[in-house]
């Protein structure tokens, strides 16, 4: 208990990402955002996770991307991209984590081949798109599409990316780039933990932010796109000081 309580102390004095910072951005994910029912909807289709090799699960994989604005799976050719993942999967479905792995237990084996399939699956063809100066045109997964299909397969070490999260991470999309993603939402979760003391758990995350529906790493989705993509910061800690006082009762 006295080591584990030292490396607490060390990694406190480390963090870029209050559980404060985690709770309010997750919050304001709840009121900003319109994609969970999507997701409830995807699960419902599923189960817990989208299994690439099983057909009756591509229909609502896609629907789902579409509704999480990847516009490049259009309806029309959504063949091109089923056959896309099909072929993709028979890849790497050996290789992926166990579903039931979270991105705390991935070492960095596990996060090299996450990130080898990543940028296998991103250059894969989605649809065509026709332009009139050019004609039709290859379009890819792309590293959101990508990315977002691995959230739904592996929900619980895998995390959507989007543009403007990526870019706020100065990261190519690319399977390095999102490789190193992962390991700053494990920091980060690592991180926000720490301010739950020594006994503090990952898994503990999810309720005590009410969001019992999101794996730890999905949390730390919620906070980039609230942050990130919506512009929500939170508060210093003097604001919050300020707000405690304003609300204690007389």
């Amino acid at each position: 208990m006295q080591q584990r309580a030292t490396d607490w102390e060390a990694l406190r004095t480390l963090v870029w990402m209050r559980l404060y910072e985690l709770a309010y951005c997750c919050d304001a994910y709840v009121h900003l955002d319109g994609f969970d029912q999507a997701t409830v909807d995807l699960r419902s289709a599923t189960g817990p996770f989208v299994d690439p090799g099983t057909p009756a699960h591509h229909a609502p994989l896609f629907k789902w991307l579409r509704r999480w604005g990847c516009r490049q799976f259009k309806i029309g050719d959504e063949t091109i991209a089923r056959t896309s993942l099909s072929v993709w999967w028979q890849v790497w479905h050996e290789q992926m984590p166990a579903p039931e792995m979270t991105l705390d237990q991935a070492g960095d084996d596990v996060l090299d081949v996450i990130a080898t399939a990543f940028e296998d699956l991103r250059q894969r063809q989605a649809s065509w798109q026709n332009r009139q100066d050019v004609g039709p045109v290859f379009r890819r997964f792309g590293p959101a599409g990508a990315s977002k299909t691995l959230y739904a397969v592996r929900p619980n070490s895998c995390s959507p990316w989007d543009n403007p999260i990526r870019q706020a991470e100065a990261l190519p999309g690319t399977g390095a780039g999102y490789r190193e993603h992962l390991l700053n939402s494990r920091e980060a979760l690592a991180e926000a933990v720490a301010d739950l003391g020594p006994d503090g758990s990952v898994t503990q995350l999810p309720a005590l932010l009410n969001r019992p529906d999101s794996s730890p790493v999905k949390l730390i989705d919620e906070h980039d796109w609230a942050r990130n993509t919506r512009g929500f910061t939170p508060p210093t800690p003097a604001v919050l000081a300020q707000w405690a006082a304003w609300a204690q009762v007389p």
